[in-house]
């Protein structure tokens, strides 16, 4: 109706915002490790996610593998994994040129601070 390609941004007769895109950066996540030097947990897996739309709050279970650096120190299973939707954009440190296929979406890799797990 707009003449052009469909982006999944129109609702009726009203553009609005349902989805975001991230373009991938150009470093892969072993060079911005070893760079920075922090340990993290590399997801593998994500479980059970909860968002309240309200308040941004998120928590989910997770499993992946415990990094210092670009070097592996062990993994986790299952483990609760909580912050804050709305602050995410606010912490990310670097967005690496790895992407992973989620579904029919290439999502580019994040390094991000302030999570809290249990």
């Amino acid at each position: 109706q707009f003449d052009t390609r469909p982006t999944g941004h129109c609702f009726g007769e009203r553009l609005r915002p349902t989805n975001l895109v991230m373009r991938s950066g150009t470093r892969s996540a072993n060079a911005v490790m070893t760079e920075r030097n922090l340990t993290v947990l590399k997801l593998d897996d994500l479980d059970g996610l909860k968002v309240d739309s309200k308040t941004g709050d998120l928590s989910c279970t997770v499993s992946g593998t415990v990094l210092s650096g670009a070097t592996v120190d062990g993994a986790v299973r299952n483990v609760k994994l909580k912050g804050n939707l709305l602050e995410v954009f606010n912490r990310v440190l670097d967005v690496t040129s790895d992407t992973d296929r989620v579904a029919h979406v290439d999502a580019a890799g994040l390094l991000v601070e302030g999570f809290t797990i249990s």
